[in-house]
């Protein structure tokens, strides 16, 4: 697949004029952030001023971080932008603001725990890819989770945000400092389900005579009203013990967050999806490449992509389509089949796609803007020099055939003068999207939508399955099931719930304990 650092640039001064900047969002002890216009696609981005003097090699390692992610949940790099005195990054516009202050505003002391997984079961994913890349974010909280739209936390998605902390961390440290992220979910965790003022770091709360007075120590009776299942898995991820305190990955297996499989935006799956894979498959690099960057700029697709990936792992895999296709429409592919095809569309034979390369694919012509495929345009042209020459394209495309290459760009390059202007390439996106149309290759695979009778939702893809647990002396070979708060469609049986009450886990201190392997 083609990485989507690609599309992050980084850029002079003299393209600070791209962008106008409008209302301010807040502000830090190292920059502000405000809205801003991008004159070129007209696509509104957030714009984060950062001192070169306060946080300059910082603010280069979070760009060069940011500009590799790739996860719906995870706040998107555009643009690097440099001067003397600052560097400007350009960012997804999250409208909602964030997390933190969202839950001052909020009356209820806690979350309706459907509301509170469908929340941390994204934070979950984005943490669970960081950590698979070997990534810890290293400063984890409410004020830097960000909310994407101005909507209810049931109907919008949420996105991690601010990297000026994270690092690398050698992945075989069963006590790294990827341990401190789960730490930090759970604190998180336990707020939202029992008593929000802990997010908060109140330290006093209201009385019933409207008097301040000293918060009590969190103790069992906070979980009363509680499901058992949130109590399970929070225990789990506050143990103190980093050894044993569960990863991200097992945290998603957990049946409190599997029960969640509403999405804040419940995306249909397209009846034409095989066909517009397969088209994107067939394309040139030159055509990928063009679409991911167009694709970027548009937005859009993300509640498909985690509509699709029914494991939560970042990624779209063959089983991930199969159990999508046969929820949807009641019959499937067969799994060779989908291997091939998405080792088709992944060149790098991997088989799973990412999300700006399912973006790319799920790209459609209509309501497509000239200026969103101009900024585009700008993307692939590294150089800036009006044209996409086979040095554009290899640059983005190092392992690429030179000759290759050169036949890709030749068959576009009308005027033969060495390279596409912006016409051609938009040329070049209309004829995909005419190819696109006429793709027939999975029409032998009908695909009726099922009705709402027919209709039975999946709680889990792969069948009911015992959680891996750690040997502890409170919850050693304990299993647990979804709880009722959420609507399923049959009954999982009765389970053995351990007691994860114990005062060092869910009903501890609000303290970080010491992490083994950290420096």
């Amino acid at each position: 697949m083609c990485s989507r650092s690609f599309v992050v640039q980084k850029r002079t001064a003299k393209s600070l004029h791209r962008y106008q900047l409008g209302d301010a969002l807040g502000a830090g002890c190292f920059g502000t952030v405000s809205k801003a216009t991008d004159k070129i696609s007209g696509v509104r981005r957030a714009w984060k001023t950062l001192s070169k003097t306060k946080q300059g090699q910082m603010s280069k390692k979070e760009a060069a971080t940011m500009s590799s992610l790739d996860h719906p949940s995870i706040c998107r790099l555009y643009d690097v932008i440099e001067d003397k005195e600052n560097m400007y990054f350009v960012l997804e516009l999250c409208s909602g603001g964030d997390l933190q202050k969202r839950l001052e505003d909020c009356t209820e002391q806690f979350l309706p725990e459907s509301t509170a997984a469908l929340v941390m079961k994204q934070l979950f994913s984005a943490m669970n890819y960081l950590h698979q890349l070997g990534i810890t974010h290293g400063d984890f909280a409410a004020r830097n989770v960000l909310i994407k739209e101005d909507k209810p936390l049931d109907q919008s998605m949420v996105k991690v945000a601010d990297f000026g902390s994270a690092r690398n961390y050698d992945m075989t440290q069963d006590a790294g400092p990827h341990k401190s992220d789960i730490w930090g979910l759970g604190r998180l965790m336990r707020g939202l389900v029992c008593d929000i003022s802990r997010v908060l770091g109140k330290s006093t709360i209201a009385s019933a005579t409207g008097q301040s007075v000293p918060r009590k120590p969190m103790d069992d009776t906070a979980w009363i009203g509680h499901s058992p299942e949130s109590r399970c898995l929070c225990g789990r991820i506050l143990r103190r013990d980093p050894v044993a305190r569960w990863t991200a990955e097992e945290a998603l297996g957990h049946p409190w967050l599997e029960a969640s499989r509403m999405q804040p935006k419940e995306a249909a799956v397209p009846d034409n999806l095989l066909q517009r894979l397969q088209a994107f498959a067939d394309a040139s690099c030159l055509e990928r490449v063009a679409l991911q960057a167009i694709a970027e700029q548009r937005g859009g697709n993300e509640n498909l992509f985690v509509t699709l990936d029914a494991d939560c792992d970042g990624l779209i895999t063959p089983a991930d389509l199969q159990c999508s296709l046969e929820q949807a429409f009641g019959t499937t592919a067969e799994m060779p089949n989908l291997r091939a095809l998405l080792l088709e569309v992944d060149p790098d034979g991997v088989g799973a796609l990412e999300l700006s390369t399912f973006k790319g694919a799920m790209l459609q012509a209509t309501g497509l803007d000239k200026r969103v495929i101009q900024a585009g345009f700008r993307v692939v042209d590294r150089d800036m020099d009006g044209k996409i020459t086979v040095g554009d394209l290899r640059r983005i495309l190092p392992e690429l055939d030179e000759a290759e290459a050169v036949t890709m760009v030749e068959g576009f390059d009308f005027d033969s003068d060495g390279g596409l202007n912006c016409d051609e390439f938009s040329d070049m996106v209309s004829t995909y999207f005419e190819r696109q149309t006429a793709k027939d290759t999975w029409s032998k695979v009908t695909l009726k939508r099922k009705t709402p009778e027919m209709r039975r939702f999946k709680l889990f893809s792969m069948g009911v399955k015992n959680l891996r647990t750690v040997e502890d002396d409170d919850d050693a070979h304990s299993s647990c099931v979804a709880s009722s708060i959420f609507t399923a469609s049959h009954t999982l049986g009765d389970s053995r719930l351990a007691d994860s009450s114990s005062s060092s886990e869910s009903s501890g201190g609000d303290e970080a304990p010491p992490h083994r392997g950290l420096q």
